[in-house]
């Protein structure tokens, strides 16, 4: 649903992975693909996602916004 949002906080040493539901969806400015997922292991970083429409979502805020990666 437009504009529907989920904040994500890594709270470990560890990786962790957002991954799109499909190939279809894209995150938007941080990843350079449809379907790539985003991945950080660096305690204290966040990233929030909304959604811009039925397959594209964008982040709006990023705390350590290098230390997000895209990954296939």
């Amino acid at each position: 649903a437009i504009g529907m949002k989920f904040t994500f906080v890594v709270i470990a040493a560890q990786n962790l992975v957002i991954d799109p539901a499909d190939a279809n969806d894209y995150i938007r400015a941080l990843t350079n693909a449809a379907g790539d997922s985003i991945t950080s292991a660096a305690v204290g970083d966040s990233v929030t996602l909304v959604a811009i429409d039925a397959n594209n979502w964008i982040g709006v805020a990023t705390s350590k916004g290098d230390s997000w990666a895209d990954t296939n």
